[in-house]
């Protein structure tokens, strides 16, 4: 929706953001998507100028059963502004005839009985003062610097913070803060189940007071492992001569032996 300023006070996701805009402005559009629930709005308006330069849709001012309403039928048909439902040189809406020509006149299948429906919804979804002020005011009056913001200040016992005067790394660290991932189911189970129990040491400690020492008990044992094995060098046998005797070093002659 072609909102300029005023698109910062709709709740848009950021698939709705349009990709024919710029990748600095898309980005720009995605960060403030994201940091939507750090935020609050101030300066509502009050004035008619102000009232007509709302967005009909996604808007938290503008709620049916307590959710912005959203027709993209209407959206394509230019439909997007308070003012775009109301005269602008007398006060008063226009009717819904005239409504339903823009509507058919972007599609084929809208009926007077959708249009009407749909017309109605946005009726009951606007503020009762605002259709006041649309029907009886002059709209003579001039617009104002909208939308303003104020940031949660999570520093305890500060007031909350104009967006003005709000910080790059402030932005930064609460964007950052909202990336943790949360995951309903582990959170109901947690508050569920049974809590672990704790390991109470100083009931133990009390209990079984320190062994005795060594003498009595050894409370410094430990477990040797297995000594590593030791490479032996690789021995080659060498063959042994037998022992000589002494008839070796002593040869006897066949003829000194005497026989019986």
């Amino acid at each position: 929706m072609p909102l300029g300023r005023l698109t910062l006070a709709t709740t848009f996701l950021p698939r709705h953001i349009d990709n024919n805009l710029s990748t600095y402005h898309q980005e720009l559009l995605r960060a403030w998507a994201k940091h939507q629930q750090h935020q609050t709005r101030t300066d509502l308006p009050t004035s008619y100028m102000d009232i007509l330069q709302e967005a009909l849709f996604k808007s938290n001012l503008i709620l049916h059963n307590g959710t912005p309403i959203y027709y993209k039928n209407w959206i394509d048909a230019g439909l997007i502004q308070v003012r775009d439902l109301c005269y602008l040189a007398i006060p008063g809406l226009v009717p819904i005839p005239a409504i339903h020509e823009l509507l058919d006149n972007n599609t084929d299948t809208q009926t007077i009985q959708k249009t009407f429906r749909e017309y109605r919804t946005i009726l009951q979804a606007l503020p009762p003062h605002w259709l006041q002020i649309i029907s009886f005011d002059s709209p003579s009056s001039t617009t104002t610097h909208q939308p303003s913001f104020i940031m949660t200040n999570h520093t305890p016992g500060q007031p909350p913070i104009p967006l003005i005067n709000g910080k790059t790394n402030l932005f930064y660290l609460q964007l950052m803060k909202d990336r943790a991932t949360t995951i309903p189911a582990l959170n109901h189970w947690n508050s569920t189940l049974l809590r672990r129990p704790t390991f109470n040491k100083h009931r133990w400690k009390s209990t079984y007071p320190s062994l005795a020492p060594n003498k009595l008990g050894d409370t410094n044992w430990t477990c040797r492992g297995t000594p590593k094995p030791q490479l032996r060098s690789l021995e080659i046998p060498v063959p042994v001569s037998e022992p000589t005797t002494r008839l070796d070093f002593c040869p006897v002659s066949r003829k000194s032996i005497s026989t019986p």
